[in-house]
């Protein structure tokens, strides 16, 4: 007993003497420039950690950063001049959630007009650039005046024509597209001056791509509307199935919560129901980002740490030239953007109202980590890993990274065609319990190469998301889990895809796409889609087994090219579905191997694949030991059961335990990643 005390007494003397690091302070009624007392920014603390670099420290810098708004003027830079530090650095807030990182200007002062709505003269502020595109009132985003969107409103006679034009740099060859819209529309636009007219914009759907162009001029007689930039991409045109939308005219002012600033710096605003003007804030950003991290490929930025924090408002603002379609919407930035950098991590942290994508791990990237993060409200997608193009060079390839525990909604509110997470030519990623829901287009995109050429995409791990609400039926071509390129080694397991709605084709859960190969998709639930629980397009190799596809609407399961390799394994899976038809395409004629499933139609009605009964169905070598009979389902959300056990093991299906798919924790953190009633009936009345 006395030998066990001494130990004990020498662990406490030893403990006593170590130092667990330094802890410094920041404040909203800090200083940067006094020696003692609280720091003001993060930027006077980055000041502060080159000077603990340069006196050799190696013990952990703590940064506690007191409740409140952190604005900033311009981006926090962390670059190479952070590289090689010796010593691990956290950036903590003293509350979760209470400290903000803020690139918005605030505003106060509405006065009421007769008519109700709300005025702000801005030209009373002090404000070094008023021009901005998105605007957030009360801490929720406010849409800038516009028509609303209704499918109804489609481009009629889509007429394109290649000029020439005279430029300081040269001749430049531009794209004149013409389109003839609905005449309501023209007849309002015909009220504004060239001046006004040139600041509308025009909104395009088309198929996976979104096009903003503004207006050079219209022809009110034959209602045709006239923009102009790059010549329309032949694999996806505008045609007259392509939906419009106008923004920023005063004269589509009409819904609550709708906002318009006229050329004299007049802010309107109609309010929304409870809103009252002396005590709401209207707030914008024209900072496309708050962080960057940039090292380069011989400085590596280290051990940064940022939890419990905040970051809200970045703008984006159209360029003269109009938005160009790019497919998940690659071409835009992010608020926070990564170079060069390993072990950062975001844990516990949130950001939202965003003119962009919300962090991006760009080049040189690796063993970085966002846990337990909320992305809400976000003008383009919410994550993005690696870039498009291959890099040859080891140090400037991105990969194992790691999403977890996460919360992904509002994707897509200027650029719609960006995805919750998006992982370009990137590997040993892993994305994991997230919750991914209420955007426009793919929820999870992994790959960017077409077809069966190099890619750098593989040995990424999906499972346990909860994807979600996407499409909303303004996009085509879509899903909850998207893939590209040949991808040896990644795995698609137990993931909750549901409630996917295209505007045309192209709403499925699990969507390998061109060239997807060497995949392992398993144990997943998808239903409530629009065209099929899976559809592959062309690949080789997959293995797609032991997954439910409930319930979807238009096809259950479809494929499309004919292949002379084996494209991919159908197996030990359940469909079960009371609308549409099982098989769309050629599943008599591509080269897969396909057997003990279980099929089953719950009003009963025969079960035929494409033209062919069961027993000409397996003449084929097709389903010779699948079964169609009801396993007796009875799911509600995440619990899956199914009566006839026997059944399952009769085709060798393994039971999943739905349960723990999503954000875990707390049931708080839960609770946050429920969509609102609110978005949830205007999902049901789409």
């Amino acid at each position: 007993m006395k030998k066990q005390l001494f130990i004990i007494t020498l662990i406490l003397l030893f403990i006593g003497n170590q130092s667990f690091g330094k802890t410094y302070y920041i404040s909203p009624r800090g200083n940067d420039s006094q020696s003692e007392g609280p720091l003001a920014t993060i930027n006077g603390a980055l000041k502060l950690i080159l000077k603990l670099k340069e006196a050799k420290n190696k013990e952990e810098v703590t940064f506690i950063i007191q409740d409140g708004t952190y604005p900033i003027e311009s981006p926090i830079l962390i670059d190479k001049q952070f590289a090689n530090l010796n010593f691990n650095v956290l950036f903590k807030a003293a509350t979760p959630g209470k400290v903000i990182i803020s690139g918005g200007t605030a505003l106060k002062g509405f006065k009421v007009l007769p008519n109700g709505w709300w005025c702000l003269e801005l030209k009373n502020y002090s404000i070094n650039n008023s021009h901005f595109e998105q605007l957030y009132v009360n801490d929720k985003r406010a849409i800038r005046a516009s028509t609303q969107y209704d499918n109804k409103y489609t481009l009629r006679d889509v007429t394109q024509k290649m000029i020439v034009v005279n430029a300081p740099s040269g001749k430049i060859e531009t794209a004149c597209q013409q389109f003839r819209i609905d005449s309501e529309h023209l007849k309002v636009l015909s009220k504004l001056s060239p001046e006004e007219l040139h600041q509308v914009s025009i909104i395009l759907y088309h198929k996976w791509d979104n096009t903003i162009k503004r207006i050079d001029s219209i022809n009110v007689t034959d209602n045709m509307l006239f923009v102009s930039g790059e010549k329309m991409k032949p694999w996806n045109s505008l045609d007259n199935s392509s939906c419009y939308q106008l923004e920023n005219c005063k004269y589509f002012l009409n819904r609550s919560g709708e906002w318009f600033l006229d050329k004299d710096q007049r802010l309107y605003y109609i309010p929304r129901p409870g809103e009252k003007p002396d005590q709401s804030i209207a707030t914008f950003s024209t900072q496309n980002n708050l962080l960057i991290i940039q090292g380069d490929k011989t400085s590596k930025i280290k051990k940064l740490t940022f939890k419990g924090i905040a970051f809200k408002y970045t703008g984006y603002q159209l360029p003269l030239g109009g938005f160009e379609p790019f497919q998940a919407a690659v071409s835009i930035d992010a608020t926070i953007q990564i170079d060069h950098a390993e072990n950062i991590v975001f844990d516990d942290c949130s950001l939202a109202h965003t003119g962009n994508y919300g962090i991006w791990f760009r080049q040189g990237c690796k063993y970085c980590r966002i846990n337990h993060c909320e992305l809400k409200d976000l003008g383009a997608g919410g994550i993005r890993i690696g870039e498009t193009s291959i890099q040859k060079e080891e140090s400037k390839k991105t990969g194992y990274i790691v999403v977890n525990n996460s919360i992904i909604q509002g994707c897509g509110r200027v650029i719609p065609e960006a995805v919750g997470i998006h992982i370009g030519q990137s590997a040993y990623n892993e994305i994991t319990h997230n919750d991914i829901g209420d955007l426009y287009y793919t929820g999870i995109s992994v790959g960017w190469t077409w077809g069966y050429t190099a890619s750098e995409t593989h040995h990424n791990i999906l499972a346990f998301n909860h994807i979600h609400h996407i499409g909303w039926r303004r996009l085509s071509d879509m899903a909850g889990i998207y893939t590209l390129g040949i991808s040896p080694g990644t795995r698609i397991f137990q993931n909750i895809l549901h409630d996917i709605q295209s505007y045309s084709y192209g709403g499925w859960g699990i969507y390998p796409d061109e060239g997807s190969s060497n995949l392992l998709i398993e144990n997943n639930l998808v239903y409530n889609t629009k065209t099929g629980g899976f559809h592959q397009h062309y690949g080789e190799n997959n293995l797609v087994r032991n997954n439910i596809f409930l319930n979807n609407s238009v096809y259950q399961l479809q494929c499309t090219r004919v292949e002379k390799h084996h494209s991919f394994t159908f197996t030990n899976n359940i469909v079960i579905w009371k609308e549409g038809t099982l098989l769309g395409g050629p599943w008599d004629q591509v080269q897969i191997e396909m057997d003990n499933n279980l099929y089953w139609n719950s009003k009963k009605a025969p079960v035929e694949f494409l033209k062919y009964n069961f027993d000409a169905w397996k003449e084929l070598n097709r389903d010779i030991h699948s079964v169609i009979e009801d396993p007796g389902l009875e799911f509600t959300g995440k619990n899956v059961v199914f009566k006839n056990k026997a059944l399952l093991n009769r085709i060798g299906f393994k039971l999943v335990d739905f349960r723990n798919v999503g954000v875990t924790g707390s049931e708080e953190w839960k609770a946050k990643a429920r969509l609102s009633k609110e978005r949830l009936d205007e999902y049901k009345g789409i």
